[in-house]
């Protein structure tokens, strides 16, 4: 096959594309004198069914040797397939249709007058028999662009794709990128970015980048998993973020302030290191559901919080060992996860294996009953992975942590050519601790999770230390003016019948905005003295009475168990790098909850 890309309409947000099969091409995928072309309707590593097809437009066809007029329409067959009637005659097909390309995210197209992005589920229709056909998609670039692809430069504006999963896998990017390259594990990694504008990328970023690769690699060991060079595309603009694996490349997506302030770049760093960790747990080693993709359909594991999990324990903990994150930063991090798991009364509700099932229908899909009813397998996954890890290092004397679990699933899994199952997982724990983990992991994925964190943290000498903060009101602003886009259940808020939807005007008769309402609130409120609150609810004013309750999610922050033992530690400075805790620049509280 062969795809020809014309950006000529991308300041409107147009992509054009011409898709020609040769004649010899054709018996493979015809079936009765019809050829069945499918579009994906997701992407791995975003476990949502995105539609892709709804921005396929004006999509005709003809058969090679037919004048300019002979265009036909083909009727669809389902909500992504177009069935294509060919003649018996052997002559080539030629398909073309326009992508509408204006949805800026790492997961799907965005054409503007500066560059163009696509990720390879998003452009390519494909013959629905025709997994394995190889393709080239060659790309007319405006005079000064070139074409930066999950493979790397394609100096001649063309890319060479194996095969259908070789065609989703691959992200590209079309422009005038800054580029920089570092070289780690023996290969070069190039970072491709576009729309800094006048802004720069720091010298200390690439020798920070490298430090992070180099971690990253040591967790699994041994050369690097890839085929070829590694490239990173990274889009900057002025709201957005995410990041979205390949099995060479990554994309991500960050505010262009990113390099210029701290807080901003070490969310940057942990994402670059979250991203590039896929290249072996997921891209790689990855659960048995996802040995082979369904394009088509939604594929269900219920191992998410291995594959993104275990991921987000170690994304900042690669940046905390590559010496870019300082320990207490890193501290704080942690603690952030714990006050979001406190705060998740959905823990209760489902458990981490269903919250991996039920990805597709849930985490994509937050509204105001998600964190009263599921759970996030990300941050959740990464305290459970924390959990796991405290216990090999506690079972093994120190012997062993999660490190060795990860690299006893790599070799038992993806270097045998197969996709690992929960035991395969249990079995890879327990190695590394020298102990039957079965027990523990099933009840933190099998149940509510409600582990026992001061045990987990003990092994390091630390503990859970809680501030309290003023009395509770139990919801949540959406982003967007004083509306409650969430109010958890068994709150005050919900005891008072307030839901999502009512828009907040006034505490005890003071008038609220959404940058002073926390304020407000913390300076009206007294423990059981009830409030009056003032809501606008479709349309008509509501007067209800709030009784405050002590906030079940006060400061939480890591701090060190008084007189910590020798083998206390000792397990410290393994996991941390230091026995010496040191202060955290981060702020801890947040403004559109309280």
């Amino acid at each position: 096959m062969q795809f020809q890309v014309d950006l000529k309409g991308r300041s409107r947000g147009w992509i054009e594309v011409d898709v020609l099969l040769d004649p010899v091409e054709l018996p493979e995928v015809v079936r009765d004198g019809h050829l069945e072309l499918f579009m994906a309707v997701w992407t791995p590593g975003s476990y949502l069914v995105r539609e892709y097809q709804r921005r396929v437009v004006g999509l005709r066809y003809r058969e090679a040797g037919v004048a300019e007029g002979g265009w036909r329409t083909p009727p669809k067959s389902s909500k992504n397939r177009w069935r294509l009637q060919l003649s018996e005659a052997g002559v080539g097909v030629q398909i073309r249709y326009r992508i509408y390309a204006r949805e800026l995210t790492v997961r799907t197209a965005f054409a503007s007058h500066d560059w163009v992005f696509w990720n390879g589920a998003t452009l390519l229709l494909w013959p629905v028999h025709g997994s394995k056909l190889g393709a080239s998609v060659q790309v007319e670039l405006p005079t000064g662009w070139q074409l930066w692809t999950g493979d790397g430069l394609a100096g001649d504006g063309c890319l060479r794709l194996r095969d259908l999963d070789h065609a989703i896998d691959t992200p590209c990017l079309a422009g005038e990128p800054e580029t920089l390259t570092v070289t780690a594990g023996a290969r070069s990694h190039r970072f491709v970015a576009v729309g800094l504008g006048g802004l720069a990328i720091p010298d200390h970023f690439a020798d920070d980048l490298r430090r992070i690769l180099e971690a990253a690699r040591a967790v699994v060991g041994g050369d690097l998993p890839l085929r070829r060079d590694y490239t990173f595309l990274a889009l900057f603009s002025e709201t957005g973020r995410g990041g979205l694996e390949h099995c060479e490349s990554s994309t991500l997506l960050a505010p262009r302030e990113t390099f210029s302030e701290t807080g901003e770049y070490e969310n940057f760093l942990g994402l670059i290191a979250h991203e590039y960790f896929h290249v072996w747990n997921v891209k790689r080693m990855r659960p048995a559901e996802f040995w082979s993709y369904d394009y088509e359909h939604e594929v269900l594991t219920d191992l998410l919080w291995v594959a993104e999990g275990f991921t987000a324990y170690y994304d900042d903990l690669i940046c905390l060992r590559a010496g870019v994150l300082q320990v207490g930063s890193y501290l704080e991090l942690v603690s952030k996860q714990i006050r979001d798991l406190e705060d998740n009364p959905g823990r209760f509700e489902q458990s981490l294996s269903e919250a991996s099932r039920d990805a597709w229908i849930l985490l994509y899909r937050a509204d105001e009953t998600t964190r009263n009813l599921s759970q996030n397998y990300y941050g959740n996954g990464a305290v459970a992975a924390l959990v796991l890890d405290s216990e090999i290092r506690r079972a093994s004397g120190g012997e062993s942590c999660l490190d060795d679990a990860v690299r006893s699933l790599w070799h038992s899994t993806w270097e045998k050519g197969r996709g690992y199952t929960l035991e395969d997982v249990i079995a890879a724990l327990s190695r590394a601790a020298a102990r039957d983990m079965g027990d523990l992991v099933r009840s933190l994925v099998h149940g509510p999770l409600d582990p026992d964190l001061d045990a987990a943290l003990g092994v390091f000498g630390l503990r859970v230390g809680r501030k309290s903060v003023a009395p509770w009101f139990g919801a949540k602003l959406g982003f967007d003016g004083t509306g409650l886009a969430a109010v958890r259940t068994g709150s005050p808020a919900d005891v008072a019948g307030l839901r999502a939807g009512d828009e907040l005007l006034a505490f005890a008769g003071v008038r609220v905005t959404e940058s002073n309402w926390g304020k407000v609130w913390r300076a009206v409120v007294s423990d059981s003295e009830s409030v009056s609150v003032l809501v606008a609810r479709e349309g008509l004013l509501h007067e209800v009475t709030v009784v405050p309750q002590p906030n079940p999610r006060p400061e939480v922050q890591l701090v060190s168990v008084d007189r910590p033992s020798e083998e206390q530690l000792r397990h410290r400075e393994a996991w941390l790098g230091t026995r010496v805790l040191n202060s955290s620049s981060r702020a801890s509280a947040d403004s559109d909850s309280i």
